[in-house]
């Protein structure tokens, strides 16, 4: 789709205005190692420590109750920004990456559950927001906790922008899918 063929000029979007995309392998790799520096400025745990939980093999965080407690704190302050995001693919490689850890270190998504209602200042979708949230603990739900996981990192610490217009459409679409 962005390297539709202009026909007034004979080139395509991409070289015209520069735009080439990362390889998933390259940006799974800038995910994994911005989030690992992130966490280990922040938190202070070891990086081999880090790698369990930034596997997708491993279902525990490898972490003690604090260590997680630390992980969840430095997320409340993670800001980042993809300067050229095109389509997408490095913010929701974090947004994947942040979803697992904080699968892994916030089990019942308490933290996440708080901070999405904490941002609701209409006092009827807060009470529908926190009925679903009963609902949701009597059930287990899995799908709600990875929503509310989602929604607070989408709106508090992803940020990205670029050249063309349509590209960062894109991008905004996937994360409403997501």
């Amino acid at each position: 789709l962005l390297a539709e063929i202009n026909p007034e000029t004979g080139e395509t979007a991409r070289k015209a205005t520069g735009s080439y995309y990362t390889p998933r392998p390259i940006v799974e790799y800038m995910v994994d190692e911005s989030l690992k520096q992130y966490l280990i400025t922040k938190t202070g745990i070891e990086e081999s420590r880090l790698d369990v939980l930034l596997d997708y093999s491993k279902e525990e965080s490898g972490l003690d109750p604090e260590e997680e407690q630390q992980v969840i704190r430095a997320f409340d302050t993670i800001k980042i920004l993809d300067p050229a995001c095109g389509s997408g693919a490095f913010p929701i490689g974090i947004l994947q990456k942040m979803l697992l850890i904080l699968q892994k270190v916030d089990k019942e998504a308490e933290d996440s559950i708080h901070k999405v209602i904490e941002e609701i200042s209409d006092p009827v979708k807060r009470k529908l927001i926190e009925a679903k949230l009963k609902a949701a603990r009597v059930d287990q739900d899995k799908d709600f906790s990875d929503y509310a996981r989602k929604l607070s990192i989408i709106q508090r610490s992803i940020y990205g922008i670029d050249i063309q217009p349509i590209a960062a459409d894109i991008s905004k679409l996937r994360f409403f899918l997501s």
